[in-house]
C-alpha cells in the first residue's frame, strides 16, 4: 500500500508522542490501523495497547478495521507465527480499544477499591434523568437549610435572590453555578475561590448588604 511522506512518518515513528492533526477523509484510521499493525507484528502484544476514540462508533470501526487487517496477515505467514496472530485475534474483543470514558470507567470498576468507590455504579449519560437528579438533590439541601437556619442567613440570601413568593431565583443561581463549575478545570477550587474577588476589608458588608433598604424613584404629591 503507498503512502504519503507524512503518512510514511506516522508509520516509522516510534517509543514517543506523537501528533496526528489531518482532516476528514485524509486516512487517519487506515494509516493508524496500519501503525497498530505493524506493532502487532513486532510482537507488541494488542492487549498492552491502548486505543481511545471521540466515539463509540470510531471504537467499533477501528476494532472492525483491525481484526480484519490480522486476518489478512493469518494467510500470509508461516505456521508459529499464525499461531501468535490468532491469539491477537481472540484477545481483540477485550482489548482497550474504546472511548476515553469508557477506558476510565473500565478502571475505575477494576480498582474501585483503592479509592474508595462502590463498585455498583453507572454512568449519568440520559438529560432528563440528570435534571430530575439535580432537582432532587437541590430540594433536600435547601430543605436541610431551611431546617438549620438559626441565624437568619439563608432566609436572607434567599430573599436576595429570589421574591416573596418563591424561591426559584436562588434555585436559577445555583444551577448557573453548577453548570459553569462543570466547565471548569478543577470545579472544587473554582467555587473555593469563587467569593475572593468581593471580598472587602473583613467582608463585613456582606451581611449589611443583605438588609439594604430600597427607597422610591419618584415621588408623587
Amino acid at each position: 500500500m503507498d503512502y504519503t511522506k507524512s503518512q510514511q512518518e506516522v508509520l516509522d515513528t516510534h517509543h514517543t508522542n506523537l501528533l496526528v492533526s489531518a482532516s476528514a477523509g485524509s486516512g487517519k484510521t487506515r494509516v493508524l490501523v496500519d501503525r497498530v499493525i505493524n506493532m502487532i507484528l513486532d510482537h507488541e502484544s494488542i492487549d498492552h495497547l491502548l486505543i481511545v476514540t471521540f466515539t463509540r462508533a470510531a471504537a467499533k470501526e477501528m476494532k472492525d478495521r483491525i481484526e480484519s487487517a490480522l486476518k489478512q496477515q493469518v494467510n500470509q505467514v508461516d505456521a508459529d507465527e499464525r499461531r501468535y496472530l490468532t491469539r491477537q485475534l481472540a484477545l481483540l474483543p477485550v482489548a482497550s480499544i474504546s472511548t476515553m470514558d469508557a477506558f476510565c470507567q473500565q478502571i475505575v470498576e477494576r480498582y474501585y477499591y483503592l479509592i474508595d468507590l462502590d463498585p455498583v455504579f453507572r454512568i449519568l449519560g440520559d438529560a432528563t434523568e440528570s435534571a430530575l437528579l439535580q432537582e432532587e438533590v437541590w430540594d433536600d439541601v435547601r430543605e436541610d437549610l431551611y431546617a438549620t437556619d438559626d441565624d437568619g442567613q439563608f432566609q436572607e440570601l434567599v430573599a436576595n435572590f429570589s421574591s416573596d413568593r418563591s424561591d426559584d431565583g436562588l434555585t436559577t443561581v445555583v444551577s448557573d453555578v453548577f453548570r459553569f463549575m462543570g466547565a471548569k478545570p478543577d470545579p472544587d477550587d473554582w467555587l473555593a475561590h469563587l467569593g475572593d474577588t468581593y471580598a472587602v476589608g473583613d467582608g463585613s458588608w456582606r451581611r449589611q448588604s443583605l438588609k439594604r433598604n430600597y427607597y422610591p424613584l419618584f415621588k408623587i404629591n
